[in-house]
């Protein structure tokens, strides 16, 4: 299926904020559920009144709408990711209020309608970015966006770079492509010692990458530390004792099934030496984790679940720099969700 944008300019970084958005809405509704319980579900507001913490939610997505209608940054996008995230999952929380007739909190089902809400997020997300390849127009207003920054906050050799990229897949014959190649051959590189504290961890990190890879027990231990996660994955599942397997545990069956094929791709993929593609499996991987597997795994082990999310977040995080820096130290090119 094609996807004409003739209006709305598609961002080259939108994926990996989708992700972040959609990461930090499954951490808020795992905490506050947990947090709910710890605290036997106290009510703000006292008698008369009850705060419900969907309003806290509605205010976080505010807070994140102004932010992006008020600044033009890069920054503020991953903030109101961020933000906006937890906003929607706090506001989300309390659907089964919403959907039944008794305001009730805790039916069953609302976990499930979560899930499918949150699933349709994402794939809709997937139809606009891969709907196909980006366009000239696109690579020229990515190419702007990058230059605004240079603007702010200066430019390092790897952001030049990729402007300078964008503006090779424009159409050549517009006037203010040619513009901008001239005027980006006269953006000065930001000293070392000057750049952002994020664009210096970023290069640390692209130099210890490129040594770590060359260590013959790189793959082993990749291999390895997945390997190890899905067999502690899998062992959550066989701790229910009920005589009868609740609907839960089913859904925990299906995502932890659906993760494990993706680690075996990635392994076989770490193998034959397609590190990139690897990466990208074990992404998946983890991102099915995140999204479903922790959610099944609330009802049985609601402590356990929270330092789950957290090492799963952390993996993803992992796992975003890898991809990044497979790209930026063998490839020379920073990797774009629309190739």
């Amino acid at each position: 299926m094609k996807i004409k944008f003739n209006y709305f300019t598609r961002n080259v970084e939108a994926g990996d904020h989708i992700e972040l958005f959609l990461i930090s809405a499954v951490a808020a509704i795992l905490f506050i559920r947990f947090f709910l319980n710890l605290v036997n579900y106290i009510q703000i507001g006292g008698e008369s009144l009850h705060i419900a913490h969907m309003l806290w939610g509605g205010l976080l997505m505010t807070i994140a709408i102004i932010g992006l209608i008020t600044f033009l940054n890069r920054q503020i996008k991953l903030v109101a990711a961020v933000i906006s995230g937890i906003g929607f999952g706090i506001f989300i929380d309390e659907l089964g209020k919403f959907i039944t007739h008794d305001n009730n909190y805790f039916f069953q089902p609302t976990i499930a309608l979560i899930y499918v809400i949150l699933i349709l997020i994402y794939l809709i997300s997937r139809l606009f970015i891969e709907s196909k390849g980006i366009s000239a127009k696109e690579s020229l207003i990515n190419a702007i966006e990058l230059i605004k920054e240079g603007v702010l906050n200066g430019l390092d050799s790897e952001e030049k770079k990729l402007a300078v990229k964008f503006l090779n897949d424009s159409d050549s014959n517009n006037s203010i492509v040619q513009t901008l190649r001239h005027a980006i051959t006269q953006i000065k590189m930001v000293p070392f010692e000057k750049k952002r504290l994020t664009t210096r961890l970023k290069n640390i990190k692209r130099k210890y990458y490129l040594k770590i890879t060359k260590n013959p027990y790189f793959a082993t231990s990749i291999i390895g530390f997945f390997s190890i996660l899905t067999v502690l994955n899998f062992s959550a599942m066989f701790r229910e004792r009920t005589p009868e397997l609740p609907f839960y545990w089913w859904g925990l069956l299906l995502s932890l099934f659906g993760s494990g094929v993706f680690v075996v791709l990635g392994i076989f993929l770490m193998l034959i030496r397609r590190r990139l593609r690897a990466y990208l499996m074990f992404k998946t991987a983890v991102l099915i984790s995140i999204f479903l597997t922790q959610f099944f795994l609330f009802f049985t082990e609601q402590l356990m679940v929270i330092n789950r999310l957290i090492i799963s977040i952390i993996v993803w995080n992992v796992l975003q720099d890898l991809i990044h820096n497979e790209i930026d130290v063998y490839k020379g090119e920073s990797f774009s969700k629309f190739k």
